[in-house]
């Protein structure tokens, strides 16, 4: 008995066309070959409606903009903007050895060696709240239109909260880059104005911001480190002892609506600065006072960074 031929465009059609080459059996060939033909017409068919209303179209569309998404968020950064990062750290490293040098001439004394580790602590704390202020800004002002800061800083901070782990994937270039592009106008002027070698406040302030300089170079670092699921034995360690920012803690700050946390050297303020409500305030605060900026929070705006709604 001969099969009846499928009507309708359903996905049946597609897999029993395909399953017709497998009809070998003498008594069914004829049969078959009436099911094929029909099951191909209607196939042809269905892709030539669907070219003809742009849904094939669409699709293509679709997925070639997909793939120029992925291609572009893996480029990174511009080469214009890549060379920069290269000159950025290598400037970074020419002023801090140069500092450096400075520091080590202008030691007065073994006993003012014993204001290193609480030099170094005060360093690392302030980097950290400098880390969450500035990771704040970027988060809540200005956008990827912004000029000068907004393609080459605002939006890799913006983007990340849409793919928070395409910073394992950047290399170390791209990493600590920005980071070193902000702080060797800094550097150049605390080399170039503040008498390092031969005074005492000079001394300790050289030293102090010295410190402050390497800890705010590795802050990304820390901060690609916190994203990684497996990060090198000796990271973990120092993240599980809280030196440096772990994971469990960063995770806080990327729970949608991406507005608490933002400190990401070690994290340490974090808790204090949540609880005040430090940001939250600071935001209200500048919205108020910035002419032309909309006295609204970010949150109540436009809702989370990477799902936005329309604003109200």
């Amino acid at each position: 008995m001969r099969p009846a031929p499928p009507r309708g465009d359903s996905p049946g059609v597609r897999v029993s066309a395909a399953r017709c080459v497998s009809s070998r059996r003498p008594e069914w060939r004829s049969a078959a070959s009436g099911y094929c033909s029909h099951a191909r017409r209607l196939v042809i068919g269905s892709m030539s409606k669907d070219v003809g209303s742009g849904k094939l179209k669409s699709s293509v569309g679709r997925q070639s903009m997909s793939q120029s998404s992925v291609s572009k968020s893996r480029s990174g950064t511009s080469p214009g903007h890549r060379v920069l990062e290269y000159l950025g750290i290598a400037a970074f490293f020419l002023l801090a050895a140069l500092i450096g040098a400075e520091i080590y001439r202008g030691v007065p004394g073994t006993a003012y060696l014993l204001a290193l580790p609480l030099l170094a602590v005060a360093a690392y704390l302030v980097a950290d709240l400098l880390s969450g202020f500035v990771h704040f800004l970027l988060d809540n002002f200005g956008s990827a239109k912004t000029p000068v800061f907004g393609p080459n800083f605002i939006k890799p901070f913006r983007d990340h909260h849409t793919d928070p782990t395409g910073i394992v994937r950047h290399d170390f270039v791209d990493t600590n880059g920005n980071n070193s592009l902000v702080s060797v106008p800094f550097m150049l002027v605390v080399w170039l104005a503040v008498p390092v070698s031969t005074t005492v406040w000079g001394f300790l302030f050289g030293t102090f911001f010295l410190l402050l300089a390497g800890a705010v170079f590795l802050t990304n670092q820390f901060h690609k480190w916190a994203h990684m699921d497996e990060p090198p034995a000796w990271v973990a360690r120092l993240q599980d002892w809280g030196v440096i920012l772990s994971k469990r803690h960063h995770d806080i700050h990327h729970e949608s609506p991406y507005d608490t946390y933002y400190c990401i050297t070690v994290g340490v303020w974090n808790p204090l600065l949540d609880r005040t409500r430090f940001f939250e305030r600071a935001e209200r605060l500048l919205r108020r006072t910035v002419p032309g900026t909309d006295p609204r929070l970010r949150v109540e705006r436009e809702g989370s960074l990477n799902e936005r709604s329309t604003p109200g």
